[in-house]
């Protein structure tokens, strides 16, 4: 089967116009062409669709939740659905998506830095990119949009641009697939295929309940951002969706936890104090709104040598948090023995 794909991709390549070639082999076969971290997006969106066993602890946030919470040090029945780059707003479609295919989980350990409360920065990289939201979800992505006036978090001016930008990915265009294409069809040629990559990927976070692997060694010491802004301001788009998302955790009998993720040392000197209060005040208001939820958004700082990089913990940095986890929520992963 593999050896006929490869067939059809080449003479898709050779044989039909440039766009069109383009559009059928990354809607068709996007795991030869895609980045191999593609991989970890997939599985993601298909444990949503009804792929896997249903789980009673649910770990959500961005790649720094991805890497640092391991289930195999949690609980059997904790698995980890995190995915990088990801906000509230893609968060609230995949839980949804969850929902509809399997039980309630009875746990939602929701951990997320600030920056993704203001900035939605990988969501056509990545989110959009990949193919993660449906038609459906981009419709309602586009209403909230109308409602709020808030482009903020996508780096456009207009919500004609918004929507310009989303055809283009929607439709495999050139524009946006030409390269990833045109490179990919060269590794597949000479017999470095991207989809050894994706398959390695994949099978790692089905293997760990959702967990990636942990990221190369690399500037630990170097601080994750320089923010010099004194207050706290989340985007009105991501807080509507948060909010959503509490409120399908309310919903769905699920309790829901906030927790800030570590933070490297390196970056206190770099982020005004002002601005980790404001979040913290931030989060404080949603739960006087929610009052169902537990929030702990004051942050723990972490030496760097507990990192791989700036942001991610490395394995002695996972274990260390999540035996703090456990310590601290022994009614949700069971008692420390």
């Amino acid at each position: 089967m593999r050896g006929l794909s490869k067939l059809a991709i080449k003479l898709a390549a050779l044989l039909l116009p440039f766009p069109l070639a383009v559009a059928i082999a990354l809607s068709v076969f996007p795991t030869y062409f895609f980045d191999p971290e593609y991989g970890w997006y997939r599985q993601n969106r298909e444990y949503a669709e009804g792929d896997g066993e249903p789980c009673r602890v649910m770990i959500m946030g961005d790649s720094a939740a991805k890497v640092a919470c391991r289930p195999a040090l949690l609980s059997d029945d904790t698995y980890n659905f995190s995915l990088q780059g990801a906000t509230p707003i893609e968060e609230y479609y995949f839980l949804r998506e969850y929902l509809e295919n399997h039980e309630a989980p009875e746990y939602l350990l929701y951990m997320q830095g600030p920056w993704y409360f203001v900035t939605d920065e990988f969501f056509w990289s990545r989110q959009v990119y990949f193919h993660l939201l449906d038609d459906g979800e981009m419709r309602e992505i586009e209403e909230q949009l109308r409602q709020t006036g808030d482009l903020s978090p996508f780096g456009v001016a207009s919500l004609r641009e918004f929507q310009k930008e989303a055809a283009l990915y929607r439709f495999y265009t050139p524009q946006k697939y030409g390269v990833v294409f045109l490179k990919g069809l060269a590794l597949d040629l000479t017999g470095h295929s991207r989809r050894e990559g994706y398959q390695e990927n994949y099978d790692y976070v089905v293997a760990n309940k959702g967990q990636s692997q942990y990221y190369a060694k690399g500037a630990n010491d170097q601080p994750v951002m320089t923010i010099e802004r004194d207050t706290f301001s989340p985007s009105e788009l991501i807080d509507r969706y948060f909010r959503a998302l509490i409120g399908l955790c309310r919903e769905n009998g699920i309790q829901f936890i906030f927790q800030s993720p570590p933070q490297n040392m390196s970056t206190k000197d770099s982020i005004n104090s002002g601005w980790i209060d404001g979040f913290i005040a931030y989060m404080e208001g949603v739960r006087a709104d929610h009052p169902e939820i537990s929030v702990d958004a004051a942050w723990e700082w972490y030496e760097s040598g507990y990192f791989d990089d700036a942001f991610h913990l490395d394995q002695d940095g996972a274990e260390r948090f999540c035996a703090q986890l456990r310590e601290k929520y022994p009614y949700v992963f069971g008692e420390v023995t």
